[in-house]
């Protein structure tokens, strides 16, 4: 972790191509933390469907349960047919990450009006 911590200099995403002490180093600790699961480190890691109370991902299954229910739109005032089924991660949605903070966004909706679920990860 400390050599981690010299050769990378801090920087272990936007990884420099030209440092391959920092490469290496950054792919080993990948290996070593891929059984961990980083969203919460205390439960075990299971895959994103999983239906076990046991796991993590659980609360998101139940999550899609709940998002996607009508009377739960209704209260949440969501139009009928104005939007498609709730999903908590579009991966399969085109996106550039360049806005480091949506909460000008979500202050600048709330001042006009405009009501918002903001639901954890969309700060």
């Amino acid at each position: 972790l400390e050599a981690l911590r010299t050769k990378c200099r801090g920087n272990y995403v936007n990884v420099d191509p030209s440092n391959a002490e920092c490469l290496k180093l950054v792919e080993d600790y990948g290996k070593l933390i891929s059984g961990i699961n980083t969203q919460s480190v205390t439960t075990p890691e299971c895959a994103e469907t999983s239906a076990s109370p046991d796991c993590f991902n659980y609360a998101y299954l139940l999550m899609s349960y709940w998002a996607n229910d009508n009377s739960v739109r209704n209260t949440l005032q969501v139009i009928k047919g104005s939007i498609g089924k709730w999903k908590r991660c579009a991966f399969d949605m085109p996106y550039k990450k360049d806005i480091i903070s949506s909460i000008p966004y979500h202050k600048n909706n709330s001042i006009n009006g405009y009501p918002s679920l903001i639901f954890s990860g969309d700060h």
